[in-house]
C-alpha cells in the first residue's frame, strides 16, 4: 500500500458515498430489498455492492482476511450500507493516505507498516462480508493465473 493507491481507494469511497446517498434518498435508510423490489432498487444495490468489492480489492489480502467481526455489523440491520458507515470509511481512508504519505517521506521506502496495515483492516471491517469474500476470491484467481 502506498499513498497513490490510498488516494485511488478514496475516490472509490467517494463514489460509494454518492451511490449510498442516492439509495437512501430514493428508498430510505432501512429499505429492505425483496424479490419484488423495483429493478432500479436492485441495480443501485448491486452498484453499491460492486463498489465495496472494488474498495476491498484495493486493500492488501491479509488485511481483508484479518477483520474483527465484532465491529459495527450494519449488514445485520439493513440491506445497503448507509452514509454513516461511508463517512467512517472515508475518515479511515483519509488517515490511510496521511499515514502512507508520512511513512513514504520518513523512510524513503514503501516497506510494510503496521499502522498502514491496521487502517486497511479497519476499512475492510466496514465493508459487507460478501464484498470482502468476493475480493479475496479475485485475489486467489489472479494468483492462480500467474502461478508457474
Amino acid at each position: 500500500m502506498n499513498s497513490q493507491l490510498a488516494c485511488e481507494i478514496a475516490a472509490k469511497v467517494a463514489e460509494l458515498t454518492r451511490l449510498c446517498a442516492s439509495f437512501q434518498a430514493k428508498y430510505g435508510r432501512y429499505y429492505s430489498l425483496k424479490p419484488g423490489s423495483s429493478p432500479e432498487a436492485w441495480a443501485l444495490y448491486n452498484q453499491i455492492f460492486n463498489k465495496q468489492v472494488e474498495i476491498a480489492q484495493g486493500l492488501e489480502p491479509q488485511a481483508i482476511e484479518n477483520v474483527n467481526e465484532k465491529r459495527n455489523q450494519w449488514w445485520q440491520r439493513q440491506d445497503a450500507i448507509d452514509l454513516s458507515i461511508t463517512s467512517e470509511i472515508m475518515h479511515e481512508v483519509s488517515q490511510l493516505i496521511a499515514t502512507c504519505a508520512y511513512f513514504e517521506a520518513e523512510t524513503q521506502e514503501t516497506n510494510w507498516s503496521y499502522a498502514v496495515y491496521c487502517l486497511q483492516v479497519s476499512i475492510a471491517e466496514r465493508l459487507h462480508p460478501a464484498a470482502r469474500q468476493t475480493a479475496l476470491a479475485s485475489f486467489e484467481t489472479k494468483s492462480e493465473r500467474y502461478a508457474i
